[in-house]
């Protein structure tokens, strides 16, 4: 009765500590990369669009399906889309728990612990990884929510595969299977989980010595191997054909030696944040490595050879210990072998955390003295709660959280771009110029700030600048398709339709976009090609129903034909999705 009653309060006490910890990122705004892609995304806010457009969303289906929940139900207010995010980590907290106890009923776990570490290790593991600082910015970061929702698929199907091999039920084996599939449209990076399940069964279940050690080297080799794939031609092409360019077509990602490389630093970092989450930061201003002979990059290897070798020693001792660390290296392998620009993002650690935080714990609750764990823990509880509220607080405002971060790293061009965006999206003009100035000087290819740094000059009418910088965006990152949009615009304005015409379709053979093709409708409503500018903006508003200029132009378009009712329709919903167009149409009854 005591247990069940234990067990009983273990889910309220979590939502109750979630919330408050996670209290001030309620009232967060969206950020960054949110407006891309929730905010002005369709595919996150109409399930039509999102059904019929599903290769489109790939591998996160599952993520803008509950992005698209949150608009229907709570609009563009981002308190829901937190709401959400918090519950889904609470959610996480709670399967972090349940599994740790099912893992603690396995027959080489039997052994090693009596019946009060089995009630304590468990709500300890959980707890602190709902309380870990770390986890802030997958749970305060929007976008980010695909790592929340991969970490539910991958808990669960690890319970459920653990349920099937304790009670020997097939049933829970098809479960584990349909949450791993699933979960590969929250984000691809559950594929993990096939290697997880081998690691589980070489450390749960008996095997013998010998093929439990061998097991065990391949994750080193595994994670060791891209070093000299990338050392020697030949074996990296064929590495290429056979296997990254089939899971970056999968994915969307990228790779490159340098990224690779890199990740060697970068995954010592991450288990220094994990133990010590101190000076934390948004963006890591982390250069990428020029070969994999460079000293910083040698010594990290050998800090993880180290490791693999510590985990493979405690294998016995220390089995929970062992598994911790292994998990942490699988769960950091997709990112580690396939990532986007950026070397190091914090939310990236979420699921690695997890069970490497579960491991620690059981290795404490084991090695020491049960009352002196009570009170560390309490104790790193209460200090990780603090430390996580208080990095909600910077959540709270973009500025804030930008600032704080060109505090610790001066030098980041990122933030400083990001910081310039920001102040634009605001109309703060002056403070946006100067942080996208800052950029440029810090990274003379930073595409978007000379596309920013472009709008600033055309709304003061400095428009050859305008165009300069318009064209050095382009030059720089010739893929940005807004630069060759916004440079269209403001040729178009100049009376040059023919060359506003090759940018536009230079734009779309980058990729197709509302806006380069509410601009060519724009551009052949000039022309008088009424019939053309109409399939221009249809073909806008089936990649974004919501597309505000195609309707401004629409009202144009039913303009020009005499239909001044339909074109008051069409300005309506231009309005409507972007109020900042009232001022520029006729609405007069």
């Amino acid at each position: 009765m005591k247990v069940r009653l234990s067990s009983a309060l273990v889910l309220p006490f979590f939502i109750i500590l979630g919330f408050v910890v996670y209290l001030p990122s309620l009232s967060a705004p969206f950020f960054f990369d949110d407006y891309e892609f929730v905010t002005n995304n369709p595919l996150a806010r109409n399930a039509a669009v999102l059904f019929s457009q599903w290769p489109s969303a790939g591998l996160k289906f599952i993520t803008y399906l509950t992005f698209v929940g949150n608009f229907i139900v709570g609009g563009e207010a981002p308190f829901g889309y937190h709401l959400l995010s918090i519950i889904l980590h609470i959610f996480n907290a709670w399967l972090l728990s349940i599994l740790a106890g099912k893992l603690l009923q396995t027959p080489q776990s039997e052994k090693h612990f009596n019946s009060q570490q089995k009630a304590m290790i468990p709500l300890m593991a959980a707890l602190l990884f709902l309380v870990h600082p770390v986890a802030s910015s997958a749970v305060s970061y929007i976008w980010q929510r695909a790592e929340l929702l991969t970490a539910a698929f991958y808990l669960s199907a690890l319970i459920f595969y653990v349920l099937g091999r304790q009670e020997k039920k097939i049933v829970y084996t098809i479960a584990a299977a349909v949450c791993f599939v699933v979960g590969l449209f929250a984000k691809g990076t559950i594929l993990s989980l096939l290697l997880m399940i081998i690691l589980f069964e070489c450390a749960f279940w008996p095997v013998s010595r010998k093929k439990a050690y061998a097991i065990i080297l391949s994750f080193g080799a595994l994670f060791f191997l891209k070093a000299y794939l990338y050392l020697w031609e030949e074996p990296w092409a064929i590495y290429t054909k056979v296997v990254t360019l089939p899971l970056m077509q999968i994915t969307g990602t990228v790779l490159s030696p340098e990224h690779v490389w890199t990740q060697f630093l970068v995954t010592v970092k991450y288990l220094g944040l994990a133990v010590f989450p101190l000076g934390q930061n948004f963006d890591y201003d982390i250069p990428l490595a020029v070969r994999f002979w460079e000293p910083r990059i040698c010594l990290s290897a050998a800090a993880l050879i180290g490791l693999i070798a510590l985990a493979i020693f405690l294998w016995n001792k220390k089995r929970f210990l062992s598994v911790g660390i292994f998990w942490f290296l699988l769960c950091l392998l997709p990112s580690a072998l396939l990532a986007g620009r950026e070397p190091m993002w914090e939310y990236r650690m979420y699921m690695p955390l997890s069970g490497l935080v579960m491991g620690i714990v059981a290795c404490a609750v084991q090695s020491f003295d049960r009352r002196k764990v009570l009170w560390t823990f309490i104790a790193i509880v209460v200090v990780f709660s603090g430390l996580t509220f208080n990095r909600n607080l910077l959540w709270q405002s973009p500025e804030k959280l930008l600032l704080d971060n060109i505090r610790k790293f001066p030098q980041s061009a990122n933030s400083h771009q990001l910081l310039g965006t920001y102040y634009l999206q605001e109309g703060r003009i002056d403070e946006a110029e100067i942080y996208l100035e800052k950029t440029i000087s810090l990274a003379p290819d930073a595409a978007e700030s000379y596309n920013n740094l472009g709008l600033i000059a055309k709304n003061r009418g400095d428009l050859p600048k305008a165009q300069r910088m318009f064209e050095a965006s382009i030059h720089y990152r010739p893929t940005l398709t807004s630069a060759y949009i916004n440079l269209a615009y403001l040729i178009l304005g100049q009376g040059d339709e023919e060359k506003a015409q090759v940018l536009l379709r230079q734009s779309l053979a980058v990729r197709e976009t509302e806006g380069a093709y509410a601009a060519l409708g724009k551009l052949s409503l000039l022309r008088g090609q009424l019939d053309e500018a109409q399939e221009f903006l249809d073909k806008s508003l089936a990649i974004n129903p919501q597309a505000s200029q195609a309707y401004f132009w629409y009202g144009e378009l039913w303009t020009a034909r005499g239909n001044p009712g339909r074109a008051k329709d069409m300005y309506r919903e231009a309005i409507r999705f972007n109020p900042r167009l009232s001022g520029l149409v006729p609405m007069d009854d």
